[in-house]
């Protein structure tokens, strides 16, 4: 599959992104790449793939608010959300990988949750600011579990997936915690 491009995904935060420095918009655009190649090779390999992609991503900490909800939240595109319904029926993600890099103050991140059993993979992008991180990162590492929220853009809930190794999401806490206040 090719490289997204503007007509791919419409999310305010990742055309803002994509003005900003060199550095970050090539991260973005090498994430959304590297995400798609993933999903090429877990497919030759036999697993049934599905890649969401969110340029609009909070690390959230869990005393952000009310809620009980705390990890990387992701806001998808409808059309995203849709193919989730149908891609996650009895599934069961029981194992994880997560590949990012960092440049420009922005995390770049992909989440690899995998159904073994069910021969599925899902792949969740994202790209967010590491100064609004560290008390997530804090949080998670010491609780050692991490969450990925799905949404939609009006708030609906997509998906929830469990990881029991934060130390893959942050696995050099400096990295985030410095840029914190």
């Amino acid at each position: 599959m090719v490289k997204l491009g503007p007509d791919d995904v419409e999310l305010d935060d990742g055309e803002r992104l994509l003005r900003t420095s060199d550095a970050a918009r090539s991260g973005w655009e090498q994430t959304l790449e590297d995400v798609e190649a993933m999903a090429r090779d877990r497919a030759e390999s036999g697993f049934e793939t599905l890649v969401l992609t969110s340029d609009d991503t909070t690390p959230k900490a869990p005393d952000s608010d009310d809620a009980d909800e705390w990890g990387l939240v992701y806001i998808v595109p409808s059309n995203q959300a849709e193919e989730y319904e149908d891609f996650a029926e009895d599934v069961a993600f029981t194992e994880t990988v997560v590949y990012q890099a960092t440049s420009s103050g922005h995390a770049f991140v992909v989440t690899e949750c995998i159904d073994p059993d069910r021969q599925r993979v899902l792949f969740v992008a994202g790209t967010y600011q590491l100064q609004y991180a560290a008390p997530l990162v804090e949080a998670a590492l010491e609780r050692g579990e991490m969450y990925t929220h799905v949404k939609k853009l009006d708030g609906t809930d997509v998906a929830t997936v469990a990881h029991d190794d934060a130390e893959q999401f942050f696995p050099d806490r400096d990295t985030y915690t410095a840029y914190s206040g």
